[in-house]
């Protein structure tokens, strides 16, 4: 399981070739945002990362989840 303090790699290694990732809009790269979608694609997890390690991760709707100001 996946958690806040996780490296960028262990993110990569529980969710493999179909995790996507772009730059952290806020940040920039190195940080980056992280994010695996359902097999329908409906549904996403995303991890935001902070000097490398996990810093927060939600879930939700796409397309809400990946808004930029959350999706709460």
């Amino acid at each position: 399981m996946a958690g806040v303090g996780d490296s960028i790699e262990r993110i990569r290694q529980l969710y493999g070739p179909s995790l996507a990732e772009s730059p952290n809009f806020y940040l920039g790269a190195p940080d980056l945002f992280l994010t695996y979608w359902s097999s329908d694609r409906k549904f996403a997890i995303r991890f935001e990362t902070e000097h490398g390690k996990v810093a927060r991760y939600y879930s939700g709707k796409v397309p809400e989840v990946e808004y930029v100001e959350g999706c709460q």
